[in-house]
């Protein structure tokens, strides 16, 4: 089996190395992109609870057919 791709978009830079450290140590042999867009955080505030905007929504789809 070849090596697994996963993506991460971040809404804030320090969550980057969690994320980076979580996956090497408990999913080896994965690639990471990351991704940082701090209106994703700033969207779903201004959004009512539990809905997540379209416009994070089109955030995620374009990142995830960047590969």
């Amino acid at each position: 089996m070849g090596r697994k791709l996963a993506g991460f978009i971040h809404t804030t830079p320090p969550t980057i190395i969690m994320a980076e450290t979580f996956v090497s140590r408990y999913v080896p042999d994965t690639d990471v992109v990351h991704m940082y867009n701090g209106l994703v955080k700033r969207d779903n505030f201004t959004s009512p609870v539990g809905v997540t905007p379209k416009s994070n929504l089109l955030r995620y789809a374009n990142f995830g057919k960047v590969k």
